[in-house]
């Protein structure tokens, strides 16, 4: 015999059924909606110099460990022991390697790697009040930052480069800079201390008279302060 109305209990359960079945089927649908409002949300200014600023700093860090090592200028040999065999004489003495001349080791004493880290903190320190103090303790003037920022930003241009490129690259830049500091016609020590050409002769040294600088053969101080300066402004020039 069929019951011609519906059950309670079985729609009782089913409704519970469904009940407890939609929150499960609602809470997966909300995370989704938090990653996406989250994602879709734009950065702030700070937020994005902050990246930019971590991303800058990575390209230089990459730049302080150097990947070559620098090349031996020189080698040292064991000495062989010398014996006398007179079975073979045309065997003789190997002649001894020429000497590398001033301006081979002059290029190979240059460095060969620079790192864009420390560049930049140099330049970066030439314009703080720190760099500046140091330019009035120092020099009594202030001096300017072009040199410091020049060389970080060559150290930039070049990162990229080979690593044999790269080294030539920087030791031309360190020679231009040693020639325009110590070159030709530059200030140097020899402004204020003449340079020697010949060693002193023995018994000769702390001998020589005031006259031979002309204090004391009626020449004043004036005048031979002027007679100095002339002379320094001829080395300078390079007409003496």
């Amino acid at each position: 015999m069929v019951w011609p109305f519906p059950s309670p209990f079985t729609d009782s359960s089913s409704s519970v059924q469904n009940s407890t079945e939609t929150p499960t089927q609602s809470t997966p649908n909300s995370a989704p909606s938090t990653s996406q409002t989250e994602s879709s949300k734009p950065l702030t200014r700070d937020e994005l110099a902050d990246q930019e600023l971590n991303s800058f700093l990575r390209e230089l860090s990459t730049d302080t460990s150097p990947t070559t090592p620098k090349p031996k200028i020189f080698t040292r040999q064991p000495r062989s022991p010398t014996t006398p065999s007179s079975s073979s004489p045309s065997t003789s003495d190997p002649s001894p390697s020429p000497s590398p001349s001033p301006e081979t080791l002059q290029s190979l004493l240059l460095p060969q790697t620079l790192s864009c880290r420390t560049a930049f903190d140099e330049a970066f320190y030439c314009n703080s009040f720190g760099g500046k103090f140091t330019d009035l303790y120092r020099h009594g003037e202030f001096r300017a930052c072009s040199e410091n920022w020049s060389k970080f930003w060559f150290c930039m241009r070049t990162r990229t480069f080979s690593s044999p490129q790269k080294e030539n690259e920087i030791r031309e830049f360190y020679r231009k800079r040693e020639e325009g500091r110590y070159g030709r016609g530059r200030p140097s020590s020899e402004d204020v201390w003449e340079s020697r050409e010949r060693r002193v002769e023995w018994g000769t040294a702390f001998q020589a008279a005031e006259t031979d600088k002309g204090v004391g053969m009626g020449m004043g101080d004036e005048e031979w302060n002027e007679r100095e300066r002339a002379r320094r402004r001829a080395v300078v020039e390079g007409r003496s």
